[in-house]
């Protein structure tokens, strides 16, 4: 092979920075959406443990003798609920941490579960009503029937609602969530 042959092999360094420029281009493109889908996907695994959680709360009230509710906070940490079984008397605080929610002078409430959503996911949780009963052993919620939403801070939204007897339904207020239904009368 003569010396020209292998020349035309190679890459030259202005071409290895077209190709690099290039793709940081593309990549620069690309981010703000990588971005937003992982901010969506935050948001809708929260919106996940939510509902599950209500559900097991739910089940909780129609297999325990007393009610179970429960309790929304916010904190400079971020936002949090804690299920708990009713006693006599008492409030619960899911801004305390799980494990000690429930805990205070005079308090007659057992904690089932507590959950912090940390501000840094950039997703906070919220209920219209707090704290709120599921009524044993109907496993009902008095009226008015509390909307939790689950929203991210850079995109992503969804509602929870709860009929009269417990069920969750879960929307997307701004359609901002594939596959889940736009709530109705938005």
């Amino acid at each position: 092979m003569s010396e020209n042959t292998l020349r035309r092999r190679g890459v030259t360094l202005v071409e290895m920075l077209i190709v690099v420029g290039i793709l940081g281009i593309i990549l620069a493109a690309a981010a703000p959406s990588i971005a937003d889908i992982m901010a969506r996907r935050r948001v809708e695994m929260v919106a996940a443990e939510l509902a599950t959680n209500l559900a097991y709360a739910r089940s909780e009230a129609g297999v325990r003798p007393t009610d179970v509710l429960i309790y929304f906070g916010r904190s400079a940490a971020g936002t949090c609920y804690t299920v708990a079984q009713w006693g006599n008397r008492g409030d619960c605080d899911c801004t305390r941490g799980a494990g000690s929610a429930c805990s205070g002078t005079g308090v007659n409430l057992t904690e089932i579960k507590t959950v912090l959503v940390p501000g840094s996911t950039g997703v906070s949780v919220a209920s219209s009503v707090s704290p709120f009963t599921f009524t044993a052993p109907q496993m009902s919620v008095p009226a008015p029937s509390p909307v939790m939403s689950v929203r991210g801070r850079r995109v992503g939204q969804l509602q929870l609602d709860l009929n009269i007897v417990g069920r969750v339904a879960m929307c997307s207020p701004d359609g901002s969530v594939t596959g889940v239904a736009r709530c109705a009368g938005t």
